[in-house]
């Protein structure tokens, strides 16, 4: 039968709840002694907060699920046992002296044994004189628990519940007639386990995992001492519990994966992000976890998908790292495993994440590059062997941790290529001056000016960018790479080139021809055009060239200021994507940048028009005439920058086409 564990679970007062109907239909001593293992075998506390006015619980999720599925079969642990009881809490049973289990020792589960036992001694009635009643319950994978498996519960009635209730369930017997008839059924109800009896429990398993069930099989066997015996820990171990046991049952859960998680399984792999899952559960039940949530993809045969543990043990580290493809799935493994594949994947030189929450994982995280460990329900040993924990154990977060890492990168990248081509377009253009010994195109207030106030806040604004579109739609960089590689640099040269050559052209053309006049306001058609002389050195080189300079000159220094100033703005659009165009971009989709450019365009309006501040700037006021230029020159940047893009775009696609079979294989093992 299935028991959901969401829902209303039934009041700590009320021990006599009713069944869920599937439950009763199944009402078997097996499956009662499966429930007893399920309640017993369990160090889980479910609860119901008062002070939050809702239930609550403490222990490993999967102990909490099989707490509560006993607990809707009517059996709760403080009713029959007294270690399940918190501190200071009591039960009208124990009140009674009816609690008739006692714990005596706890075996717990490690990822060699894969199991966990416990030991109780039974107070009930029909004990052999001078005898000791002890009880030993056992859960763990199922094939570990079928290999220390001699007998099998019958398929007998169930002796948990008896009668009926209003609903049509039945009622929970007194805990003492529960353990005295689950004493009765280990030592009566119990037949030897044949070989088809366990293949049918090993194909069963197999169906359960296939459905993507976590499988844990279920066993118990009754033992009887002398009362004046001291039994120590020891003698009460691993060996001797977890031997000659009466196999119960297979119990299945599931987990259903968080919502998102398909969506983030797909963003890693468009983003060349290959997922492993390495797990503790049967092989069968992670292939099908995987299947399902997109981490084993359809066109991958199994065999090359997923490996056990133990298959892992046969190979060599060097074997193990040249697997091709890499297996997306290992399960069944030790931690010794888990640490074998971190290195291999570093072997293959790859940039390996590791996360875990257990004791068990924290070698494992920290080999790994880059250690994650879970907030909520990690260990602390694992905490602090981590480089990050996730506060709210989710998988979909460390996906929004990679596009967030990635568009830091892109955002630096754009702050250090804006930067660098505004600067190297000036000290290009006054190379341009000194190669043709001209006068200098700006004043050094210009040049402070245009550092400070034009360049800054638009940079500035480069590290508030959303992320790209296709931030992961693209492979991994490679590490070893420095922030600007020799196609980025060509790139900030080529914008630096072009921002130089069009203000040096506007500025020759506004000295050597009329244009330098009439594009200022204060344009005087009986001023004589002598506009070419002044603008070459002459005479004594000691002389204030901008002394002897035609008073046009400083109209043409103002005009191709105001072209640098427009270039050097727009440029921080143009830079939001070296290959993207800028009209899939957006102009408005940051909004900072939209201020910070809007801000230092008014400050330039401000500089060239306010009286007083344009004298210290040494800048004449602009016609219209010189708007024209200046936004035809920005119009020739944007059709200059996307005539590029587009060829950047193209050498993009060749080199993938090229490379396809490498980033297969690079998806494959990665």
């Amino acid at each position: 039968g299935e028991v959901s564990c969401r829902g209303h679970l039934s009041s700590a007062s009320d021990s006599q709840a009713a069944l869920p109907s599937n439950v009763d239909k199944h009402n078997t001593a097996a499956a009662d002694i499966s429930f007893i293992v399920c309640a017993m075998c369990n160090n889980a506390e479910v609860f119901y907060d008062d002070d939050a006015a809702q239930w609550s619980s403490l222990g490993d999720p999967t102990e909490v699920a099989l707490t509560i599925a006993a607990q809707k079969a009517g059996l709760r642990k403080a009713d029959v046992a007294t270690a399940a009881l918190k501190s200071g809490a009591t039960s009208s049973s124990q009140a009674a002296g009816n609690v008739p289990f006692r714990l005596l020792v706890e075996n717990a589960f490690d990822s060699d044994r894969k199991r966990m036992s416990v030991v109780f001694e039974a107070a009930v009635d029909g004990t052999p004189q001078g005898k000791r009643c002890l009880v030993t319950l056992v859960k763990g994978a199922p094939e570990e628990i079928l290999s220390v498996c001699t007998q099998q519960v019958a398929n007998a009635s169930g002796f948990m519940r008896h009668g009926s209730t209003t609903d049509g369930g039945s009622a929970l017997r007194p805990a003492r007639e529960i353990a005295a008839d689950t004493v009765a059924c280990l030592k009566n109800g119990a037949v030897p386990l044949t070989s088809s009896l366990t293949r049918i429990a090993g194909e069963t398993c197999e169906k359960m995992a296939g459905r993507g069930l976590r499988v844990l099989g279920m066993a118990a066997k009754l033992s009887y001492v002398d009362v004046g015996q001291t039994i120590s820990d020891e003698e009460l171990g691993m060996t001797w519990a977890e031997s000659e046991l009466a196999f119960a049952g297979l119990v299945g859960l599931i987990d259903p994966p968080r919502s998102g998680i398909v969506e983030s399984v797909r963003r890693c792999h468009n983003a060349g992000i290959k997922v492993v899952m390495i797990t503790g559960d049967h092989i069968g039940t992670a292939t099908a976890i995987a299947e399902s949530i997109g981490i084993i993809r359809e066109d991958r045969p199994a065999t090359q998908r997923a490996i056990s543990g133990a298959e892992l043990d046969l190979l060599s580290d060097e074997a193990t790292a040249l697997l091709n493809p890499f297996p997306s799935v290992f399960a069944r493994v030790s931690p010794e495993n888990k640490v074998k594949i971190v290195r291999a994947l570093q072997r293959g030189g790859h940039i390996v994440c590791m996360g875990g929450d257990g004791v068990n994982d924290s070698v494992s995280v920290k080999e790994a590059d880059i250690g994650v460990a879970m907030g909520l329900g990690g260990t602390d040993i694992t905490k602090q062997a981590a480089d990050m924990v996730l506060m709210d154990d989710n998988f979909t977060t460390i996906v929004a941790a990679v596009e967030e890492g990635r568009r830091i990168f892109d955002n630096i990248l754009k702050f250090i290529m804006y930067l660098l081509s505004c600067n190297s377009a000036e000290i290009i253009l006054f190379l341009y001056a000194a190669v043709l010994n001209l006068d200098l195109p700006f004043t050094t207030i210009m040049i402070l000016w245009a550092n400070i106030i034009a360049d800054i806040p638009p940079a500035l604004s480069l590290g508030m960018d959303p992320p790209e579109r296709n931030i992961m739609d693209r492979p991994p960089r490679n590490p070893k790479r420095g922030v600007l590689t020799r196609s980025t640099t060509l790139v900030l040269v080529i914008q630096a080139f072009f921002m130089a050559t069009v203000t040096f052209a506007v500025f020759l053309a506004a000295v050597l021809t009329p244009f330098g006049r009439i594009a200022l306001q204060s344009y005087d058609k009986a001023e004589p055009d002598t506009y070419v002389a002044s603008i070459f050195h002459q005479g004594d080189p000691e002389t204030n060239a901008d002394e002897n300079m035609s008073p046009h000159i400083a109209g043409a220094r103002s005009i191709a200021f105001g072209v640098l100033t427009a270039l050097q703005l727009n440029q921080a659009f143009l830079s939001r994507s070296v290959e993207t165009s800028v009209f899939k971009t957006g102009l408005f989709a940051n909004r900072w940048m939209v201020g910070c450019v809007l801000l230092s365009f008014g400050l330039y309006v401000l500089g060239v028009y306010v009286p007083g501040l344009n004298d210290w700037l040494e800048l004449a006021p602009l016609g219209w005439q010189s708007w024209l230029v200046i936004f035809g020159t920005v119009l020739l940047q944007v059709v200059f920058s996307e005539l590029m893009k587009l060829v950047l775009r193209s050498i993009s696609r060749r080199r993938a086409m090229r490379q396809e079979g490498q980033e297969q294989q690079f998806y494959d093992r990665d």
